[in-house]
């Protein structure tokens, strides 16, 4: 396993730290560090560089920052993201990982959370979330995407929308008024997309995606960062939000 980590990039630390956490669950920095005879301070190096590549996030439980993998089939959007410096065994290389995600999610600790919170700090990070919603094969209900968005995600939005189509993924959006003439418009020429808008004051810098028992808040800041939170009851309630204020929004 460790192999197959340093062939998708990874150092051999990374590969360590990473798979490391896959079978402990949320963990401290220091635990890890004294766990894996590692320098504490090349343990925040590495978890950071983990981190950026979305294959860990943390969450703070009693005021303290405990580092986790985040789910497995991360490893194919980081695949997929390589994909353009990788030789022409691309799809081998994809059988591998995929046969390798069905092992790590025997032995991690992630789906015995019965909610789970993961935090994302890197564009890489927000890609990864963008891919877990075209996985889920759910239908997306979407309040407050920002104008910004496009121009941050210029490369990749294309291909989301054009997975998510392929996919039969139906997309609802409730956007502020003032983007109807740009995106408004491009969104609309899409297929599975509705797009309805509220008034002007609705505009925000960040966006909430309900897909399956699943949130992502995204934070368009200079910095981007993702909440993606799985626990269907906080799905259910921002969905039912949803559903309120599209009966109330303009087509």
């Amino acid at each position: 396993m460790e192999e197959l980590l340093k062939k998708l990039g990874l150092s051999k630390l990374e590969a360590r730290v990473y798979l490391f956490l896959i079978k402990s669950g949320a963990t401290l920095a220091g635990t890890i560090a004294k766990k894996e005879i590692i320098n504490r301070s090349n343990c925040y190096d590495v978890l950071t560089r983990l981190t950026e590549k979305s294959l860990v996030s943390f969450v703070i439980k009693e005021n303290r920052k405990y580092f986790q993998a985040t789910e497995p089939e991360n490893l194919l959007s980081l695949l997929n993201q390589e994909r353009a410096s990788m030789e022409a065994d691309f799809d081998s290389k994809q059988k591998e990982v995929e046969a390798a995600i069905s092992k790590f999610k025997e032995i991690s600790q992630f789906k015995n959370e019965e909610q789970i919170s993961v935090v994302y700090e890197s564009m890489r990070g927000i890609k990864a979330m963008l891919d877990d919603m075209i996985r889920e094969k759910k239908e997306i209900v979407t309040l407050g995407v920002a104008g910004e968005i496009s121009q941050i995600l210029s490369f990749y939005l294309p291909r989301f929308h054009n997975e998510r189509i392929r996919n039969k993924i139906p997309l609802k959006m409730i956007l502020s008024s003032n983007l109807r003439k740009t995106r408004g418009k491009e969104l609309e020429a899409l297929k599975y997309t509705e797009v309805r808008y509220l008034p002007e004051q609705y505009y925000s810098m960040s966006t909430t995606n309900i897909y399956g028992d699943k949130t992502a808040i995204l934070l368009w800041s200079e910095n981007p960062i993702g909440i993606l939170i799985k626990n269907k009851l906080i799905a259910d309630s921002h969905r039912k939000k949803f559903r309120l204020l599209w009966d109330a929004a303009k087509k």
